[in-house]
């Protein structure tokens, strides 16, 4: 039997409006800078480190065929 028939009263139902749940999970232009400001430093020092180890291990290698 469908609600509008059972006797009981009205449903007064309104529409769900996500708009103030998309507005807070939305980032600003300035907190996405924060964000790929923290990643282009991250991949900065990960480069840095990659290119030590490279000089390092070339290193390594020349001296091990020159002895």
């Amino acid at each position: 039997m469908s609600h509008w028939h059972s006797g009981l009263p009205k449903l007064d139902i309104e529409p769900f409006d996500p708009t103030p749940l998309y507005d807070a999970v939305r980032s600003t232009q300035a907190e996405q800078a924060v964000v790929t400001r923290r990643r282009r430093s991250a991949l900065r020092v990960v480069g840095g480190l990659a290119a030590v180890l490279a000089v390092c291990a070339g290193a390594g290698w020349l001296v091990a065929t020159l002895v």
